[in-house]
């Protein structure tokens, strides 16, 4: 009997402590970490991270400056028609002359062409004429219209006047960065006939 009751003190005892333990711990939570307590407690779930999509950029669709060919005009000499769009999110320049005090964006100064792998450059007889030659902004979303002439291409690659026909790919230079790194943007082959008719155009 006597060892029966020592067992049943010393259980006694030991709930005694987990009560006083437990009580020393909720009083702790209420006392400033309650959080920390229901995590050892109960056990916390990290809460869900921002998963939200990243915005999609708003202007331009390929992040480059592109070149589309829209085709041929007959007027003192053959042109071929060029439009330019700046697909980037950064405005871009380039190089325009104009006979006047206002800038014409349309005349663009710095002429390219290739054949093959080798690139010749010019700057078109107007431009080095003109009185007043300007850096003209390109904005992001924006395009500008450009014609290559046919005799402008031929001096470019230093091909005979009577060539007919021209098979070869047409750049114009821009300037791009902060730093104005220069970048010729290039079209896709074209051929400039020996001449079209009026009614074709």
């Amino acid at each position: 009997m006597n060892s029966r009751r020592r067992v049943n003190s010393t259980v006694r005892r030991l709930r005694g402590i987990r009560m006083t333990l437990a009580s020393s711990i909720v009083g702790k939570c209420f006392g400033g970490l309650g959080i920390v307590c229901a995590c050892v407690i109960v056990g916390c779930q990290s809460s869900p991270k921002n998963t939200a999509p990243v915005p999609t950029p708003t202007v331009g669709s390929s992040g480059q400056v592109k070149l589309h060919f829209k085709g041929f005009q007959q007027a003192k000499d053959l042109l071929a028609v060029f439009e330019l769009t700046n697909e980037t999110h950064s405005p871009i320049l380039y190089e325009a002359y104009s006979f006047t005090n206002n800038v014409e964006k349309t005349n663009f100064c710095q002429l390219a062409a290739k054949q093959t792998d080798l690139v010749k450059q010019r700057t078109v007889s107007d431009c080095r004429y003109a009185s007043n030659i300007a850096l003209v902004t390109l904005d992001p979303g924006a395009t500008v219209s450009f014609a290559a002439p046919k005799w402008e291409t031929k001096e470019t690659l230093n091909l005979p006047n009577d060539a007919p026909e021209i098979a070869t790919k047409v750049g114009f230079e821009i300037f791009v960065g902060d730093q104005r790194r220069k970048q010729i943007v290039w079209s896709d082959t074209i051929v400039f006939p020996k001449t079209i008719s009026i009614a074709s155009q």
